[in-house]
């Protein structure tokens, strides 16, 4: 669940949206072949980044996600964490085509991540332009119009969240 930028309401009085800038960038690398790994010991990738089109963090970002000022004036750019997780991927033999990225809907990839990529002219794989939407699965899987929150769809799968919920 990646963290960006953000203003309290990212359309009022504004002619054209908020444009968001990924602030935080995890991921967990989960074996689907092997159910007996514990996600929660999955190998993980996790950097927050530095914001370069608006460098200062709006007081509702911040109280929003948690991440302070200090944090992301001292993180890489995209440019770099990109690479970094390009990197980490193949340290563990990941090529793109390999894996397959999830993210809770469409937000994170297309709207956040590959937007913010070709708006810096950041190279993405075209691995990246493909995902699993994981709150699409889980209504098909279990049946239900609206799974709720993240925090309501971990629970139908037996996990508890970890971190800031908003």
């Amino acid at each position: 669940d990646f963290e960006c930028t953000c203003v309290r309401d990212a359309c009022a009085g504004r002619k054209t949206p908020w444009r968001h800038e990924i602030i935080e960038f995890p991921a967990v690398l989960i074996d689907l072949d092997d159910a007996a790994v514990d996600p929660f010991r999955a190998p993980t990738f996790h950097r927050f980044v530095r914001p370069t089109e608006r460098p200062r963090l709006t007081d509702f970002c911040t109280e929003l996600t948690g991440i302070r000022q200090e944090t992301v004036d001292t993180a890489e750019t995209l440019t770099e964490v990109v690479e970094a997780f390009g990197a980490w991927l193949q340290e563990r033999n990941f090529e793109p085509g390999d894996y397959l990225l999830a993210a809770d809907g469409p937000w994170d990839l297309r709207k956040f991540l590959l937007a913010e990529c070709a708006r810096k002219g950041i190279p993405a794989p075209d691995a990246w332009r493909t995902w699993c939407d994981v709150s699409l699965h889980l209504r098909k899987h279990y049946d239900v119009r609206r799974p709720g929150n993240l925090e309501a769809k971990l629970a139908l799968v037996g996990l508890s969240f970890r971190g800031r919920p908003h």
